[in-house]
């Protein structure tokens, strides 16, 4: 009794797919804060934890390009002075990489604000208003979880089809 040859078809079938990516958690209620100046990082680290939210902060670009990678938070609060990196340069470099992370900007300087319009979730300047900045982050945070809910949708909806129709 010989086998019937085994169709192209049936063999990719029977391939397993690619393992798949690492992926970084995400942390829903974070907020990162880059900022060169050491006091106004101190002063908005105290505010923005009051209201609630885990802090990370960075000094310096590089940091947090490392403070991003190592998981993603939905939100960032930049200043625009930096020792190390531009900030348009930090701010490229992250949405690059990270699509969902939000920015919002600290405009020390006007061409922060025409430089990245098209990348920041908001700009604020000094003096800053903290009823205005809880708004602005609350906002990149909704923001910043819908565009993730958005991106994984169609998986959702392949996997909800294939569970119908698996036997």
């Amino acid at each position: 009794s010989a086998k019937a040859p085994v169709s192209a078809c049936a063999c990719r079938a029977r391939r397993r797919p690619p393992p798949p990516a690492v992926k970084q958690p995400f942390m829903a209620k974070t907020i990162l804060i880059v900022d060169g100046n050491n006091d106004r990082l101190k002063r908005l680290r105290r505010v923005v934890s009051g209201w609630g939210y885990t802090v990370l902060q960075a000094e310096s670009g590089t940091e947090a390009l490392d403070l991003v990678a190592a998981g993603p938070p939905p939100a960032m609060l930049v200043g625009s002075r930096l020792a190390d990196l531009d900030v348009d340069v930090l701010v490229r470099r992250i949405k690059r990489r990270f699509r969902d992370v939000e920015v919002v900007l600290i405009a020390d300087e006007p061409w922060v604000i025409e430089a990245l319009k098209h990348l920041a979730a908001g700009f604020i300047v000094e003096p800053i208003q903290p009823s205005l900045l809880e708004v602005l982050l609350e906002r990149a945070i909704e923001r910043s979880t819908l565009h993730r809910r958005l991106r994984k949708q169609p998986v959702e909806i392949v996997r909800q089809v294939e569970r119908r129709i698996s036997p």
